[in-house]
């Protein structure tokens, strides 16, 4: 990993370095309702406090993803970077969902009671650390007035576990076992000679092996590194209590805060974006809450939603990038006229900028859905041979 010039990196707990532009503390610790201290990185601007915070809740690696912290301290924002409990450096057990509401408000609250905070806080991050933040606002979080959550979903049951009451296996299947290593890398330091991390690597590299199994609850490795997969999301099937705990949707009526919604026209999450949008901008708490969404959506899936890469056959091209268009440059934007009440042209003009494939452009409208829309009934059709990728099956 290249090193980047405004900081130098350091692994010992607490150590404190300086640049010229930005401080970062790294591993310091935050204390959750239950005792435990969740680990992370404080980004500090140059200048004298106290400032804005801006707040991402990640199991990826607080680490992982340095410039945007860089940027936004250099910007005036202090930056707290957080591993979620059970992952990497934070104590405890990672279960998916379960307790970001309740971590997510506790880590709110440490910030607003720090020297260099002036209790305003935003968070970002996109697909599970949009979750975080949504998450963080249901729990009613201190000082949390915006989040910019993007590729994220409004309901965990239908939208994410499940699709259209079906068991979503091959998303779930590959991001719990992605989710495992670092799992396992846990277990054999707290247990040496298990050697769960190369047998967490085998499965990675065949998961055929949990696609193909019936039933698809009872597998070992995933038992022990993966708990969740069966005693969560398959234990239930059904849209019921624990489910409900967690979902946005229908619970916008609670929520006063500013939202920078984005998403990609094939990701798995668009459904969910765009409900969390029209959800906000029509049912928020308060009118200002409504007033203050905005909704971008590029033409791609999850896992190029930054990038430049074509699709399959379809390219974009370079005016979908996140680099062309400076999506960090945006997200500061909006974070400057929400917590610091900038002036900066942010509120004018239209709620909505969305990429139209095509002509492979970008064009922005008041709001979403487009009121000009017309609805147009599609039919599938076949001569009875449409069960194959070269089949006769046509819409239309």
């Amino acid at each position: 990993m290249r090193r980047c010039p405004a900081v130098e990196t350091a692994s010992e707990k607490g150590v404190q370095l300086a640049s010229k532009t930005v401080t970062v503390q790294r591993g310091i610790t935050i204390p959750m309702r239950d005792g435990l201290e969740l680990v992370a990185d404080l980004y500090l601007p140059p200048t004298d406090g106290p400032y804005p915070t801006l707040l991402q809740r990640t199991p990826y690696h607080r680490q992982s993803s340095p410039a945007f912290p860089l940027l936004a301290a250099e910007r005036g924002f202090a930056v707290v970077m957080q591993d979620t409990r059970g992952r990497y450096d934070s104590p405890g057990i990672f279960r998916p969902f379960v307790h970001e509401a309740d971590d997510g408000h506790d880590t709110c609250a440490w910030i607003i009671g720090q020297s260099w905070s002036n209790g305003r806080i935003g968070m970002f991050g996109g697909s599970y650390v949009g979750l975080t933040q949504w998450q963080a606002a249901l729990a009613q979080s201190p000082g949390l007035e915006a989040i910019s959550p993007a590729i994220t979903a409004s309901d965990y049951h239908d939208g994410w576990a499940y699709q259209g009451g079906a068991y979503e296996l091959g998303f779930n299947v590959s991001w719990s076992m992605g989710l495992a290593q670092d799992t396992a890398f846990r277990l054999d330091r707290d247990q040496p000679g298990r050697d769960l991390v190369e047998q967490a690597r085998d499965r990675s590299d065949n998961l055929h092996a949990l696609l193909n199994r019936i039933p698809l609850a009872g597998d070992p490795l995933a038992d022990e590194i993966a708990p969740y997969y069966d005693n969560d999301w398959l234990a239930h099937p059904d849209d019921d209590s624990f489910w409900q705990a967690l979902k946005v949707g229908g619970r916008y009526g609670e929520l006063d805060l500013a939202c920078f919604h984005s998403g990609g026209w094939y990701d798995i999450f668009l459904g969910g974006t765009l409900r969390n949008y029209t959800g906000m901008r029509t049912g928020a708490k308060t009118e200002r809450a409504r007033n203050r969404q905005w909704l971008l959506i590029n033409p791609r899936d999850h896992y190029t939603f930054s990038s430049h890469l074509p699709m399959g056959n379809y390219d974009p091209g370079i005016r979908s990038h996140h680099g062309t268009i400076d999506f960090d440059g945006m997200q500061l934007r909006f974070f400057d006229h929400v917590l610091r009440d900038a002036d900066n042209g942010w509120d004018e003009g239209d709620h909505v900028r969305i990429f139209v494939m095509g002509p492979d452009t970008w064009r922005t409208e008041p709001d979403w859905p487009i009121a000009r829309a017309q609805e147009t009934t599609w039919y599938l059709h076949s001569t009875g041979q449409a069960n194959t990728r070269d089949g006769n099956g046509i819409l239309s």
